[in-house]
């Protein structure tokens, strides 16, 4: 959230003016106001297979909704990432809940790493 936070500020001091006059630049309305929704944050673990895989529901500096999964075995450098646009906070949710049902079929357990 930091990044995006930091980004934000460069991106209000490289275009100032308000946000409608930076909306015609994107095409759409800039949203500077909150989140109206929190970001979700998963992460499962197989021990029997030392792998893991993490969901992650955030807006990107657009201010749309981006599903980004990480995977990879434990204890290694080695991993994969994947960044999907989802249309809304509700269908990502609904990708997340799908991710995790698929997840517990093949042996992952969710575990919380504080974020």
């Amino acid at each position: 959230m930091r990044c995006a936070c930091f980004a934000l500020q460069v991106w209000q001091r490289v275009m100032p003016g308000s946000a409608e006059e930076r909306s015609h630049l994107t095409g759409r309305p800039v949203r500077l106001g909150r989140m109206e929704q929190p970001p979700q944050h998963r992460y499962w673990v197989n021990p029997e297979k030392a792998r893991y895989y993490q969901v992650h529901l955030d807006r990107d500096l657009l201010g749309d909704w981006t599903l980004r999964t990480v995977w990879g075995g434990l204890g290694s450098r080695l991993g994969r990432m994947h960044c999907t646009g989802v249309a809304s906070y509700e269908d990502g949710i609904e990708q997340v809940q799908a991710i995790a049902k698929r997840r517990a079929q093949r042996g992952y357990r969710c575990q919380d790493r504080g974020e």
